[in-house]
């Protein structure tokens, strides 16, 4: 099959800050609520659906074991950390196209040129 793979390059600092920002604003927007209503409706953290990583460390902070604030750090943490092996991951083909997430004109013309080869 041909394929176009596009890997989105951006500053490691950049990245780990918009994923900061991300998970505060999640907060703010209420993800708290969320996840004390899946609670009440009975689904509880042994679900696969709350494995994922902004649901599965509330239960330390249901169990009472740490604070919200420590909670929010570590989804940042687990974020970050998944951000790097995603990079990783992508790092492996060799034929990928890395761009600045800025380079939107670029992206659009890569996209364009495959599609219409």
């Amino acid at each position: 099959y041909d394929c176009l793979m596009l890997a989105l390059d951006i500053d490691r600092e950049e990245l780990y800050c918009n994923i900061n920002n991300r998970v505060d604003k999640m907060m703010q927007d209420g993800l708290l609520d969320e996840i004390s209503k899946l609670n009440t409706m009975g689904i509880d953290f042994s679900k696969q659906s709350m494995q994922a990583i902004g649901y599965k460390e509330f239960e330390y902070y249901f169990n009472g074991t740490i604070s919200i604030d420590d909670t929010v750090e570590i989804i940042k943490k687990n974020t970050r950390n998944y951000a790097k092996r995603q990079i990783t991951w992508l790092k492996r083909y060799k034929f990928a196209k890395w761009l600045s997430s800025k380079e939107v004109e670029e992206i659009v013309n890569s996209v364009s040129m495959f599609l219409n080869e």
